[in-house]
């Protein structure tokens, strides 16, 4: 005797996915809101809208896990949306072939320097 197998719908997956996603999407708003101070008074919902379409940038990268999405919307609220194209070296570490924790360790070091050198 086995243990019965549950199957799920791909409907009801579909509908636990996307709460999840939703969740996730309004996680990262607040995460980045308390990270970047400037952007805490951004109006609802289009800040959260942004987060979303950052979150499809970061996926567009390879970025798939919570963190490394984490990393790159930070860096889009600190360094600006179009960070990518404005930045050609940002954009050569998106596009590389490190592993996506790796690609998020060089995004905030590349990140914290340009701040640093801003700031002098």
């Amino acid at each position: 005797m086995g243990v019965p197998v549950q199957t799920i719908s791909p409907n009801l997956f579909r509908a636990m996915e996307s709460q999840e996603e939703k969740r996730f999407i309004q996680k990262l708003a607040r995460v980045v809101r308390e990270a970047v101070p400037d952007l805490a008074s951004e109006p609802e919902p289009d800040f959260t809208a942004q987060i979303r379409l950052l979150v499809e940038e970061a996926r567009s990268y390879g970025l798939r896990a919570e963190q490394t999405i984490g990393a790159y919307a930070i860096t889009a609220g600190l360094l600006g949306l179009n960070f990518v194209d404005e930045h050609p070296a940002a954009k050569e570490i998106l596009t590389g072939h490190e592993t996506e924790f790796k690609k998020a360790d060089l995004l905030e070091a590349f990140t914290i320097k340009l701040l640093e050198t801003l700031e002098q």
